[in-house]
């Protein structure tokens, strides 16, 4: 068991409080078999109706479902939405006694219509301004009253009015005596900052355009090095910046410290992503309110998320649901020598996913010898996990001379593998281990102080991906190029014929 799922036992029974912008999910499901005759549009039949929590409520929901005892604090309309959200929130086992229901306040009420699984269309109505002063009065003495003993409170601002200056002020409050965590999914997070927030959970154009970075396509390490570059710990007062990624998983951004990518866990096929972020930041709190570090709550975040979005529409996932998938995705041991850059891949997503911080270096190691050792140890001390690349003997032959390597790279590469402070190698055919960098994307890239920053073209590629680069220590004499000529001056005789690998 990993210390993530060990995590979820931990979550029944954490008292928390959701305050924000609650609306209905109304979903309306019929068949569509032809378009209508006045226009291209398709003609549903039998259609059936189902309401789920929405917004803030889903919020509180998500929480309720992993064993939280949740208090929502939220406004609603003195109607007939209002009604079916608080039987809904009733049935869930959230505490409602927060719900401030206006009657000149409107429910906000999103509608779909789906067919086939698709949505054809969303009308929304309700109201979504400022509260009058009575009622943002009335929901600042429930926010109150429901911060009593609470070990996490989860703001969940839509922009719909329930975050208004009265919230605020209580908030800043109950910061300033509390202990409790405070995290924040929201619109405009910088209206936040001056709470300083344990987290924050924007999606990614979220904290794009926080960040004034244009959001980038392509693979899970150019849109994390992109968010990278930005300050948002800075931006939003955040200690932790959880930002989600949908299909490539999340990213914590931390000030000073590199980035932490979560990959994404599996989710069923034509999965929507609507109530996702709600999900996130129930089980992000509630994992750290139970004790976790950011790195575990933020996978166990991932994981409830990845539940709820294999399901349709607006969904929760409970404690069950989490330890089944979690179980799923338990990583499985790689072995010391990797055998391919996709094996390579596979390790650095799971290590960041377990919160490792990745050090690579790499080289020919053709003898190994007094001065590789001390260097190695010394990378290893940088982080938690080393993973050495090994140039191939085709590599050293065009680095080195037709002389070498001494050592078939099998030999090299089984020798690294046996020091205690090696965990991983990996062989390169070419002459950079570029194409290795990009499919581990390491935490930092080390190099013995024989090189300098303009002598490694690879350090782009790391510096790119969020790395950062040190140059180690030199040892001078130490080298193997030093050791066999020394050899050659004390023994002359025939040159050996450098070693082949055994095929």
């Amino acid at each position: 068991m990993t210390s993530v799922e060990s995590l979820v036992d931990a979550l029944t029974g954490r008292s928390v409080v959701v305050v924000g912008d609650a609306m209905l999910d109304r979903y309306g499901t019929g068949a569509a078999h032809r378009l209508a005759s006045e226009a291209p549009a398709p003609i549903l039949s039998d259609i059936a109706w189902k309401d789920r929590a929405g917004g803030a409520a889903n919020t509180a929901a998500c929480a309720a479902a992993l064993g939280a005892n949740v208090s929502l604090v939220a406004l609603a309309g003195a109607d007939e939405g209002g009604r079916a959200l608080q039987a809904l929130l009733a049935k869930c086992g959230v505490a409602t006694s927060g719900l401030v229901r206006g009657c000149d306040r409107r429910t906000m009420i999103k509608t779909r219509l789906m067919a086939g699984g698709q949505m054809i269309v969303r009308f929304d109505e309700g109201d979504g301004d400022a509260p009058t002063e009575d009622l943002a009065m009335q929901l600042a003495d429930r926010l109150r009253q429901a911060l009593d003993g609470a070990e996490a409170v989860i703001v969940s601002d839509y922009a719909y009015g329930a975050i208004c200056p009265q919230i605020l002020d209580v908030l800043a409050n109950w910061r300033r005596k509390s202990r409790g965590r405070l995290i924040a999914d929201a619109r405009d997070l910088r209206r936040l900052a001056h709470l300083r927030p344990c987290a924050v959970t924007p999606n990614a154009a979220e904290a794009a355009r926080l960040g004034g970075v244009t959001p980038a396509d392509g693979d899970a390490g150019a849109r994390v090095a992109a968010l990278a570059g930005a300050d948002l710990p800075g931006l939003t007062g955040a200690q932790n910046v959880v930002a989600t990624l949908d299909r490539d998983g999340a990213v914590v951004l931390r000030a000073g410290k590199p980035p932490l990518h979560l990959p994404a866990t599996a989710t069923a096929e034509g999965a929507g992503v609507t109530g996702a972020g709600d999900t996130f930041a129930a089980a992000l709190a509630l994992g750290l309110a139970a004790g976790g570090d950011i790195a575990d709550a933020a996978r166990l975040a991932c994981a409830a998320a990845g539940v709820a979005v294999a399901k349709p529409g607006t969904a929760t996932c409970d404690a069950r649901e989490l330890r089944g998938v979690l179980a799923k995705t338990r990583p499985t041991p790689m072995p010391a020598i990797l055998p391919s850059a996709a094996a390579l891949a596979s390790l650095g997503d799971a290590l960041r996913a377990d919160g490792a911080r990745i050090v690579f270096t790499n080289g020919c190691f053709d003898l190994l010898h007094e001065g590789h050792l001390a260097y190695l140890e010394e990378a290893r001390a940088l982080g938690d996990v080393l993973v050495v690349g090994v140039n191939s003997d085709a590599s050293v032959r065009r680095l080195k001379g037709p002389s070498r390597p001494v050592n078939a790279c099998s030999a090299r590469m089984r020798m690294l593998a046996a020091l205690t402070f090696v965990d991983h190698v990996a062989a390169f055919d070419e002459d950079t281990p570029e194409a290795l960098i990009r499919a581990l994307r390491p935490h930092v890239f080390a190099k013995g102080g024989d090189y300098d920053r303009a002598a490694l073209p690879e350090a782009a590629a790391v510096e790119e991906l969020g790395g950062e680069v040190r140059l180690l220590r030199y040892r001078t004499g130490k080298s193997t190029t030093g050791i066999i000529a020394r050899i050659r001056d004390a023994a002359p005789c025939e040159p050996v014929a450098p070693a082949r690998s055994v095929s």
